[in-house]
């Protein structure tokens, strides 16, 4: 019996056992401002995370980022300004940022008729190296990559507009997966205290090239 009579399991608005959905829903809100203690902190809160209350976004505002004249580099470089400042250079940096880009692209289709590529893939792949700028201490290295497709046709402004801007949705998600990476490391290390230095990797040594004339037949010693 309910205050209002016997509940009746037809009606619309009641569960399995005889609890309405008013009751079942005011349990839930209950609950809900019951559980109103518990606090989730996000990776890039405004929290003292280290010492003297340093922030993971403290640490994302002081990284410099080298000037360079290449484009995507350039678009690059602005979008990890905007995750990092919201658009402002450092007043007084502690890191600077290096980043290589490089990028290559492959067709993934081609026209019947023409034989001639109708889309591509673009790669962008991005080494970055965050060292410190008092002692050059490496604190982290390492290299993200992003793809992205356009569509080749035969209007040569047209192919170069689609290539650009499957560049800037690669650079995107590019600093993306950097601002996380970034923000990972100085959550774990603040200020970047106790980070072990990284050696820089060695870079391969080039090979020259073999003259043709040394391949061709009648050249060899005697």
């Amino acid at each position: 019996m309910g205050p209002d009579g016997p509940i009746d399991p037809d009606r619309p608005d009641a569960l399995p056992g005889g609890v309405s959905r008013r009751t079942a829903l005011l349990g839930l809100v209950g609950a809900a401002l019951a559980l109103g203690g518990c606090q989730v902190r996000p990776l890039y809160a405004e929290i003292g995370a280290g010492p003297g209350g340093v922030t993971v976004m403290d640490d994302l505002r002081k990284i410099s980022i080298p000037v360079t004249t290449a484009r995507l580099d350039q678009v690059l470089r602005n979008e990890l300004i905007y995750q990092f400042t919201g658009g402002g250079e450092p007043a007084k940096p502690v890191y600077t940022l290096r980043i290589i880009v490089t990028t290559i692209q492959s067709s993934v289709a081609v026209q019947v008729m023409s034989q001639v590529p109708a889309s591509y893939i673009l790669t962008l792949t991005a080494n970055f190296q965050l060292y410190r700028n008092d002692n050059r201490q490496t604190l982290l290295t390492g290299v993200s990559t992003a793809d992205a497709s356009f569509d080749y046709s035969s209007q040569r402004f047209a192919n170069l507009r689609a290539k650009q801007d499957a560049e800037d949705r690669a650079a995107k998600v590019v600093a993306n997966d950097l601002r996380v990476r970034l923000a990972a490391f100085f959550a774990t290390h603040p200020g970047g205290a106790g980070a072990t230095p990284v050696p820089l990797p060695v870079a391969p040594t080039p090979v020259e090239p073999v003259p043709s004339s040394a391949l061709a037949p009648g050249r060899q010693g005697s």
